[in-house]
């Protein structure tokens, strides 16, 4: 089992108060490019139509701001994309999402550039709150 994010923990207790169900806890191992992959999270939920929701979840956390912030996010941006191209063909059900804390979301990930980057490539994040363990919001 790969390293888990200082987080990880705390994202666990957010999908589930969220009422997810949280099927690999530590995710599945995928193959992608004759390399071995893990995202952090796989869960699901039963909505109120009774459509069954699955989500695949990387947990990021990296500080909101200094000079390190661009490369964490771009790091971060081409993990979720090679995520999202190898869901898309072998499950296209599941989704895939960052989860980020509330502080990294505030400070960058907020910014209007940021947002529009995250919408026009169909990237999509929760954001959670280390303190409640708690999610925030929801940005697809």
């Amino acid at each position: 089992m790969a390293r888990s994010d200082r987080d990880h923990d705390i994202v666990l207790q957010a999908l589930r108060a969220a009422g997810w169900t949280i099927t690999h806890p530590y995710g599945i191992g995928i193959n992608w490019g004759g390399k071995t992959g893990r995202p952090d999270i796989i869960a699901e939920i039963r909505l109120a139509n009774k459509e069954l929701r699955k989500i695949v979840v990387e947990v990021k956390n990296y500080p909101p701001t200094g000079n390190g912030v661009m490369g964490d996010f771009h790091r971060a941006i081409g993990q979720y994309l090679t995520y999202q191209s190898f869901f898309e063909e072998h499950d296209p059900a599941c989704l895939v999402f960052k989860a980020v804390p509330k502080a990294t979301y505030d400070g960058f990930l907020s910014h209007p550039d940021i947002l529009r980057f995250l919408q026009r490539h169909r990237i999509k994040i929760f954001v959670y709150n280390p303190d409640s363990q708690l999610i925030d919001k929801w940005i697809e």
